[in-house]
């Protein structure tokens, strides 16, 4: 069954937030403090777009404004009001997901709160695009070009002959790639950084009926429509129930800390992760060591970076070519399979823009070379 487990230093499984008291638990109630945030930030960031395009709608003149009319008298104020709908359903989406009803505590507001205060507006929108990529008919083309690759490496190189296999899936997002995995019959541990996409998946992995939440992601993405009303239609989710005797176990953490210890797996599946660190010569040694020999790393990625352009930690951050890791992962690895994989990855299926990424996919055995 969907599982939590026991909660160790550094991580938190997910459902903490809705199952336990917050009144006694300051970790959690800030955590819970930061939900309430990221919900009124993007409301008001919400309304700011909204408001915006009803202004420039009124500032038109009335022979512009009559050219929008459309042939059986639909006026452009329907869109206005066509978007504010579209608030109010992402408006209950996120109290019923996020289970907001609970006041939020009062904590002392920090002092880098205001920019903070935004970006966990954005973080928001972030989360609900990829739950309606994952779990609705949104992504079905996406997922096949990159999740069934991932799942069917994994059962030719991890085969079921000793018992189900361990898998480790870091960045899981809302966790359809692990729910994926663990229908095939293995056992998976998902790591999440994004509390907001680790609860979300929470409620999907739960549901016990298909098309339970509903939200429009895209309602604020007024560019690159070619229908007039394509950034106010709803993504439904989750498009499957998966088997509940899947073994999926969600954890809100990062994932250096969540790989502390002695704890090894027979294999990690990574969809665009390996370069989203600072270093990813430090993943590389955290997979040389948790990997049993003889396990398998899958991953399918373009290698972009995002964070290594931040200067503001002073971390050690190098932008490696894919020949540069292939030769740094060589020393614990041996690569079995690689290819071009010609994908999508987060995107807007309707948008008249689109990154069509060439990105690498491979299979790597963990070799007997010891780790040092």
């Amino acid at each position: 069954a969907w599982s939590r487990g026991m909660a160790a230093p550094g991580r938190r499984y997910v459902g903490a937030v809705a199952d336990a008291d917050i009144a006694n638990s300051p970790e959690l109630a800030q955590a819970f403090f930061e939900l309430h945030n990221a919900a009124r930030s993007y409301k008001e960031a919400t309304v700011a777009q909204i408001t915006r395009v009803a202004r420039n709608f009124r500032a038109l003149s009335e022979y512009d404004y009559q050219l929008l009319v459309s042939r059986n008298g639909e006026d452009p104020k329907e869109l206005v009001n066509g978007m504010k709908d579209a608030l109010a359903t992402n408006e209950k989406f996120v109290q019923d997901v996020l289970q907001l009803s609970k006041p939020a505590p009062k904590l002392e507001t920090p002092s880098n709160w205001e920019s903070g205060y935004t970006h966990a507006g954005d973080k928001l929108k972030e989360a609900m695009r990829e739950l309606a990529i994952e779990w609705s008919s949104e992504g079905v083309t996406e997922r096949g070009r990159l999740h069934a690759p991932l799942v069917e490496a994994l059962k030719r190189h991890l085969p079921e002959t000793d018992g189900p296999k361990s898998v480790l899936v870091p960045a899981s997002s809302t966790a359809r790639l692990p729910a994926e995995i663990a229908k095939a019959g293995f056992q998976v541990e998902a790591v999440e950084m994004s509390l907001v996409k680790c609860l979300f998946a929470d409620r999907v992995l739960k549901a016990e009926s298909a098309e339970t939440f509903a939200c429009c992601p895209y309602v604020t993405e007024t560019c690159n429509r070619r229908r007039k009303r394509d950034h106010l239609r709803q993504a439904k989710t989750p498009d499957a129930v998966l088997p509940r005797n899947s073994a999926v176990t969600l954890f809100h953490a990062d994932f250096l800390q969540h790989v502390q210890g002695d704890r090894q797996y027979d294999g990690v599946a990574g969809l665009f992760w390996l370069d989203s660190g600072n270093c990813i010569l430090t993943y590389i040694r955290a997979l040389a060591r948790i990997i049993k020999p003889g396990g398998v790393f899958v991953h399918i990625g373009a290698f972009l970076y995002n964070q290594s352009n931040d200067d503001s930690n002073y971390a050690v951050a190098v932008m490696l070519s894919w020949d540069e890791v292939k030769q740094a992962m060589s020393r614990w690895f041996n690569f079995v399979e690689e290819r071009v994989v010609h994908c999508y990855h987060v995107t807007n299926p309707q948008s008249l823009m689109e990154t069509l990424y060439d990105a690498i996919s491979f299979t790597a055995i963990r070799n007997e070379v010891p780790f040092e």
